[in-house]
């Protein structure tokens, strides 16, 4: 049974940004996957929209990102369960790095595991939105907070 996506911005300030300012990056090692949610980010305004097939390609693009053109993504949406580096060990290492970014856990997952996940993220200090459970469709992106639309 799928659960509805849950999200929390305490503290968050997007609500400044106009949603076609906000750069997004889509990180998950299914190429479908990856696609699938780009493809519905750029439906639902966001800006720019960066790619990585897993959470070391992440943190070298993120790289790439902030010394060339000195920015990083406001947003994330981090597969949980991938190859190389997993979507926990590469938001620990967000954390470690002081990269400040909302993250979005998106996993296809059972409940149980995604819980799991959403829980150690906020006690280790992710700047967590929420979780959403594979399939993403639309109608769970524009349940994002009011702010990040």
């Amino acid at each position: 049974m799928k659960t509805a996506v849950r999200f929390s911005l305490s503290g968050l300030i997007l609500s400044m940004l106009a949603l076609a300012t906000v750069t997004a990056m889509v990180v998950d090692d299914e190429a479908v996957s990856r696609t699938a949610l780009s493809k519905l980010s750029v439906n639902m305004g966001f800006g720019a929209i960066e790619t990585a097939d897993d959470g070391e390609d992440a943190l070298k693009k993120l790289t790439i990102m902030g010394n060339t053109h000195g920015i990083q993504p406001d947003i994330m949406f981090v597969d949980i369960h991938m190859p190389v580096m997993n979507g926990p060990d590469h938001m620990w290492t967000m954390v470690e790095r002081d990269v400040d970014c909302i993250i979005v856990l998106v996993s296809g997952l059972d409940q149980e595991t995604c819980n799991i996940a959403e829980q150690l993220a906020r006690m280790r200090g992710v700047h967590l939105a929420g979780v959403i459970v594979r399939p993403v469709i639309k109608s769970e992106l524009s349940e994002l907070p009011s702010n990040l639309r």
